[in-house]
This record gives structure tokens, C-alpha cells and sequence, in this order.
């Protein structure tokens, strides 16, 4: 008895914190940036767009890291980043068919990988991805039914968007947390941005925080 008292106290805490991560918003929290130095008409033009159903998004994630001690080479610096660019079509706005929506992307990368210095298995930067070029990335529909109960997409996506991910953990600098479990990577064929192939996803929301899923791709 003396034994499992502390085994359940910590089982509890780790069930405890495995539900608030699964429970995090699914998008990472971000706030809308005025477009700096393009005034304010400008502002309003993309305004426009999006009350019309036609939303242009540009994220850039960028990191600069080094390792002044330790590792096995000499002590370096390394840059890496990914930029996602594209649009996302609301088809609710444009034609009235509610809940459909077509997004349309395409993803940069570039940067030097710090692990090959330091030695570490984890990805230092998580902003280090492969290949290295402008690529073609996601294009796919998603329609939404029965009050927001029913998720469903078809076309060109990336797994790690739709399934098996902790969007909070997508938030962290270090590749060592990521946003979904390394050993999907490891153990079968699985990939994440800027990397996306066909398929198909469904999603049933059961209750605000439990849902299945269920993800079909072409790898």
C-alpha cells in the first residue's frame, strides 16, 4: 500500500497535465500584426478580402541559436527558418455553402541544422526543416457539418497538422518537445511541414475536449 500511494499520486498529476495539454486551443494563440510600414489603406484592402471570404496569411518562424560550451565539433551559430504563405478560401462568403473552405500554400525553408554541432538526437532548432526551397505545400478542402460536430478534408496536407499533434507543444524553440510524439516518425511513415501528401481526414467532436479521429494518406 505504501508502495502504490506514490505511484498513483504521480500517475494522477501526469493524467492531470496530459488533459490540459490535449485540451489546448487548436491553433497556436497569435495575434494579428499591422503590416508594418504599408499604411493604413493597405490595412484596409486586406480587410476587405478576408469580409469577403479571401484570407492571405504569411507566418515566418525564425531562430538563431549557438552552443558556446559542449559538443562534439567546435563551438558554432546556426540560423534556420520556414515560412508558410498562402490563402485560405471561405466559401461560406464567397457562395454560401456553409462550412466550406479551400486553403492553398506553399512553404520556404532554409538553415544550418545546430544539432550536427552540438550531438544531440533532438532537433535543436524547430525551426529546422527539410528541403531547403520554395515547394508547393498544402491544398486541400475542409468542410464542416452538423453545428461543428463533423470535421472533414480531402486534398494535399500534412499529417502532422491533422492528427496526433499537441498544438502547444508546436509553440516551444527546441525540436526536443515537438508537437506530436517522435516515435510516429520512428515507427512509421509520417510526415510534418513543410512535407505534405494526399489524404483524407475525419474528426468527430464528441465534447469540447474529447474527440476521435481518423487519418488517411497517401506517403
Amino acid at each position: 500500500m505504501n508502495k502504490f500511494f506514490p505511484l498513483f499520486i504521480r500517475s494522477f498529476v501526469l493524467l492531470s497535465a496530459a488533459t490540459t495539454l490535449v485540451a489546448a486551443p487548436p491553433e497556436p494563440v497569435q495575434k494579428p500584426v499591422k503590416l508594418l510600414g504599408l499604411g493604413e489603406g493597405i490595412d484596409r484592402e486586406f480587410s476587405r478580402l478576408t469580409d469577403i471570404g479571401i484570407t492571405p496569411f504569411l507566418a515566418y518562424y525564425g531562430v538563431y541559436q549557438g552552443n558556446p560550451v559542449g559538443g562534439v565539433q567546435e563551438h558554432r551559430g546556426a540560423y534556420s527558418h520556414l515560412i508558410l504563405f498562402g490563402v485560405k478560401l471561405d466559401f461560406n462568403k464567397l457562395t454560401g455553402l456553409a462550412g466550406g473552405s479551400l486553403l492553398i500554400s506553399a512553404a520556404e525553408a532554409e538553415g544550418k541544422n545546430l544539432s550536427d554541432y552540438v550531438g544531440n538526437i533532438n532537433t535543436v532548432s524547430e525551426a529546422f526543416v527539410l528541403p531547403h526551397t520554395l515547394m508547393f505545400y498544402e491544398f486541400y478542402w475542409r468542410q464542416i457539418l452538423f453545428a461543428d460536430k463533423l470535421e472533414l478534408c480531402l486534398g494535399r496536407m500534412t499529417p502532422a497538422d491533422q492528427f496526433a499533434s499537441i498544438p502547444a507543444f508546436g509553440l516551444q524553440v527546441n525540436g526536443g518537445i515537438n508537437g506530436y510524439p517522435e516515435s510516429i516518425v520512428v515507427n512509421a511513415p509520417f510526415r510534418s511541414s513543410p512535407i505534405a501528401t494526399w489524404g483524407a481526414f475525419a474528426k468527430v467532436q464528441v465534447t469540447k475536449d474529447v474527440y476521435p479521429a481518423i487519418s488517411r494518406m497517401l506517403l
